[in-house]
């Protein structure tokens, strides 16, 4: 892959990484650095290792759970908020990146003294459930989930997967 194809596939992510939260598609990003959508994603997946839509998903889902555990935003606001299109997608996608749902995450990762952040209106809030482990897991998803650092206590597991703790997905 040429070095002009190399920069354009950078020039992409920036650009998915600045309006993650935008409604976009896979044309108006091909057609920001001038290619034509489907060259574009080849270029994309030979840079990255990862589509286009992939990259994409996995900047919304960083930024909802940011959200999540700093403010007490309903959660159909937060994936709206991230970007989706859809309540059921949010899900669909945070499940499959992190094993468990959104509501679970957050209540994993409430800070010890119970405090979550603030509510719609800046007031901080008490939580009423203690039965989750704390964890200070708000990193950036990666394309290939490998050694997830959630722990979520999900009863199915997507692609065959045992648990959060021992994902593989390659």
């Amino acid at each position: 892959m040429g070095v002009g194809a190399v920069g354009r596939a950078e020039a992409m992510a920036a650009f998915i990484a600045a309006r993650c939260v935008e409604r976009m598609t896979t044309a108006d990003i091909a057609r920001h650095v001038g290619l034509h959508k489907n060259y574009a994603m080849t270029v994309f997946r030979r840079a990255f290792g990862s589509t286009l839509v992939a990259h994409l998903t996995q900047h919304r889902l960083s930024h909802a759970q940011r959200l999540l555990v700093t403010t007490r935003d309903r959660i159909v606001d937060i994936a709206f908020a991230s970007g989706f299109g859809s309540l059921s997608r949010f899900n669909e996608a945070f499940r499959a990146a992190l094993g468990c749902t959104p509501r679970e995450y957050r209540r994993q990762n409430e800070s010890a003294d119970g405090e979550i952040g603030p509510d719609r209106r800046g007031r901080h809030q008490k939580s009423t459930s203690s039965c989750w482990p704390r964890t200070a897991s708000t990193s950036f998803i990666s394309p290939r989930l490998i050694g997830s650092t959630a722990k979520c206590r999900w009863p199915r597991w997507p692609r065959g997967g045992t648990s959060c703790a021992k994902n593989r997905w390659r």
